[in-house]
């Protein structure tokens, strides 16, 4: 089939995990048009480079003949978390955000990301049921657009969520259990399947079951994703959780907090000596389509 027209293209960051996965998948699957993925690699997060494997698997999948899609997917856009610029700002904005309720930290950085490299238009995959949804009720209105519709910041809306201003939001609708039922119709829930979200992977890679997005996955109906190691793990963790008295779990949270410390650290200076033998491994911009 021919190429998309280079203007038929949309910007979407790219996790590796289920949400973004599920509308690249979908926008290649339903629409002539050309996927630009973003990926930001946070290196104090242990599972980048698990994501970005993850992200090349579902790419050569997807190139594969037992799939045919009408739109293009391009090697995603890798840039680093430590190069993007403060902005005392947008920085300040998102901590009146914090000091209400919950908020991730990666919507701090990427707001700065998208505003410093002119991605208006970016698509961030926040579905029905992410923390950061809450924030937004009542705040955006859906936007005719192409491919598809998207909600985006209303006008007139409280001054501390401008720092949304330039992102587009296609989930907000829907909850994980939904794009399955989706994915499974319209037969990409195979590739859907390969997409990561553990923060904590253990080596294999399998799923650690305790951090914050395994516990999430059960939580909403997607427990099946652990594996045999995550669920031991999730498991093994909840009963030791239920049976201890709650002063001994006071006594336990300090050493709890140095040991996540030390390993945070041991994973950084890993990382950094890792960066000198294999950085041609990861180039910073991979541009070209699978196929």
């Amino acid at each position: 089939m021919a190429a998309p027209e280079s203007g038929n293209t949309v910007n979407v960051l790219w996790t590796g995990g289920w949400d973004s996965t599920f509308r690249v998948l979908s926008l290649i699957s339903d629409h002539d048009c050309i996927v630009q993925p973003h990926y930001i690699i946070d290196r104090k997060r242990w599972s980048w480079k698990t994501e970005l494997a993850t992200i090349d698997r579902i790419i050569e999948r997807c190139a594969q003949p037992d799939h045919v899609f009408k739109g293009q997917l391009l090697r995603p856009k890798v840039e680093e978390r430590d190069a993007i610029a403060d902005d005392p700002e947008m920085t300040a904005k998102f901590q009146e955000l914090l000091s209400r309720a919950h908020l991730g930290s990666q919507g701090e950085w990427l707001t700065r990301f998208v505003k410093q490299k002119g991605l208006r238009g970016l698509q961030f995959c926040i579905h029905r049921n992410d923390a950061t949804r809450s924030f937004l009720a009542g705040q955006v209105r859906e936007r005719p657009g192409f491919p598809t519709s998207v909600y985006v910041l209303a006008e007139g809306v409280d001054p501390a969520l401008s720092i949304f201003e330039d992102l587009e939001f296609p989930l907000l609708d829907l909850t994980k259990q939904e794009m399955r039922e989706i994915a499974t119709r319209k037969g990409f829930l195979d590739i859907l399947e390969l997409s990561w979200f553990c923060h904590r992977p253990l080596r294999g890679p399998a799923t650690c079951g305790t951090c914050t997005p395994c516990i999430d996955a059960i939580a909403q109906g997607m427990g099946h994703r652990l594996g045999w190691r995550g669920h031991l793990r999730y498991h093994t963790l909840r009963h030791l959780k239920a049976a201890l008295p709650e002063d001994v779990k006071r006594l336990l949270r300090p050493a709890v907090q140095v040991l996540r410390r030390s390993q945070r650290a041991k994973l950084l200076s890993s990382a950094k000596r890792l960066d000198n033998r294999d950085a041609a491994a990861i180039p910073i911009e991979r541009k070209g389509a699978p196929r």
